[in-house]
């Protein structure tokens, strides 16, 4: 299965409220599950409990992509 994603940067667009993004900052290294939260200005950690952390509008982020079991 090939799936393709398109990323953002959340200048460009931003993740609907609470829905759970693969997120990119530059300090990470690395790509990171959160949950977004625009109400707070953060991220929350990828139970959408907790703050995790600021939004920058540098930020990369894309949707996960929906799970072929539940399609």
């Amino acid at each position: 299965m090939k799936v393709e994603i398109e990323i953002f940067t959340l200048a460009e667009q931003e993740p609907r409220q609470d829905e759970r993004v693969m997120v990119w900052k530059e300090k990470w290294r690395g790509w990171c599950p959160q949950v977004f939260n625009k109400k707070c200005d953060c991220w929350d950690d990828e139970e959408g409990d907790d703050y995790d952390c600021d939004l920058d509008p540098q930020d990369l982020w894309f949707s996960l992509p929906k799970n072929p079991n539940k399609l």
